[in-house]
């Protein structure tokens, strides 16, 4: 329920902003149409349809690009929305779905919200001080994009997710670079940018591992890389999970999976992090599992167990 009217606000904000820059641009173009340069009378009715046609043209220039937009901001949104996941319940499913770009280095919410703060004051500007002197005459325009700016602006920032801190042991640096696999590199890039539209980082990667309770994920509070003993990477990532409690963690069907849904290459282990505040660590480490560490159950025991959790649900 908390997923769905999250998203439901995000894209319920995005259509108001769209139809507040189509509303507004009709009702601006409206009241400056008696004002708009007209073609000169010619003969009777003519001249009076030459008027209403130059006045509609001019309605039409400004209203058209913000339909435009709407349609073309509506399209992109449904495009970027991720598809489910694939996965079986012992893993081998795949991670979320590259989007076309990435914004990094500053969040696009604040970018667009502060665009709204400028042109509204530069409405207020035009309209209380230049228009007084005459000087002015572009506040009822400047206005018109104000408003679905602060709108598109206040959505974003809501559904905003921050990207997730990344600490580096001294020994480990550079250690990523050399020795990440494919899937821990796309991990790392689409956890260390802004996103919009989701519950949490890796969403969709926990609701594929049943990493999900009821109705809120855990999230993802920070990443830390250290260095094993034999050299290999150790990708900790650290949840706070309020919602699914660690029993539901430590499952041995969750481990294998794990190591199937984040392979090759990889293995994992589970383990609290700080029981008072309810974080769960999920530790990938690159290379084979050693042999004092064996997986908690076989491959073909975790399959065999959720074919029959699947058949007694059916």
């Amino acid at each position: 329920m908390a997923r769905r009217s999250r998203r439901g606000t995000y894209y319920g904000a995005c259509l108001i902003a769209c139809g507040a820059a189509a509303s507004l641009s009709f009702v601006s173009t409206r009241q400056l149409a008696p004002v708009l340069p007209r073609q000169p009378a010619v003969s009777g009715l003519s001249g009076g349809s030459n008027s209403a046609s130059a006045a509609k043209a001019a309605e039409n220039q400004i209203a058209c690009p913000f339909a435009a937009a709407s349609v073309l901001g509506l399209t992109s949104l449904a495009r970027q929305r991720r598809s489910a996941l694939k996965a079986t319940g012992v893993g081998g499913g795949n991670l979320e779905d590259e989007v076309p770009f990435e914004i990094r280095g500053f969040s696009l919410a604040q970018v667009i919200l502060g665009i709204g703060l400028i042109l509204t004051f530069a409405a207020i500007l035009d309209y209380f001080v230049l228009g007084q002197s005459g000087a002015g005459g572009w506040s009822a325009i400047i206005f018109i994009y104000a408003v679905p700016a602060l709108l598109l602006g206040t959505a974003l920032q809501y559904a905003e997710l921050a990207p997730v801190p990344v600490e580096t042991d001294a020994d480990a640096v550079g250690l990523f670079d050399a020795k990440a696999t494919e899937t821990l590199k796309k991990i790392k890039s689409d956890v260390t940018r802004h996103r919009y539209g989701d519950d949490a980082h890796l969403d969709t990667s926990l609701k594929a591992l049943r990493l999900v309770g009821p109705g809120r994920y855990p999230q993802l509070q920070k990443i830390i890389e250290k260095k094993t003993q034999n050299g290999e990477l150790e990708f900790n990532l650290i949840f706070q999970s309020k919602d699914v409690p660690f029993t539901v963690w430590s499952d041995p069907l969750r481990i294998v999976a794990c190591d199937r849904f984040f392979g090759p290459g990889v293995w994992s282990e589970i383990s609290k992090y700080d029981s008072g505040q309810r974080m769960a660590l999920l530790k990938l480490t690159t290379g084979p599992r050693p042999a004092d560490k064996p997986a908690p159950v076989t491959v073909a025991e975790s399959s065999k167990a959720l074919l029959e959790e699947g058949e007694s649900k059916a």
